[in-house]
């Protein structure tokens, strides 16, 4: 609910202060920041749920795609803009 009305960072810190975290609070709080636009963040919680031993499904990967999608185009636009 938070992270559909964009509230990520109400919804990361109520993450974190969890101590249920299954697939679907994951996979919830890594969309989310790609949605929001913070495709880093989103890594970042990968990283942490794979090293908290959870197996990502079908939609953690897609959360992963979609951030590392975003980072190119910014670190093409980067260099893009290098060059002129």
């Amino acid at each position: 609910m938070l992270v559909s009305c964009k509230e990520v960072e109400v919804a990361q810190a109520l993450f974190e202060e969890s101590c249920i975290r299954d697939l679907v609070s994951w996979n919830t709080v890594i969309n989310g920041h790609v949605r929001s636009g913070k495709p880093n963040e989103a890594l970042k919680l990968f990283r942490q749920m794979r090293v908290a031993n959870v197996e990502p499904d079908e939609v953690t990967m897609i959360g992963v795609v979609s951030s590392c999608a975003v980072c190119q185009v910014w670190k093409s636009s980067a260099s893009r803009s290098d060059v002129q």
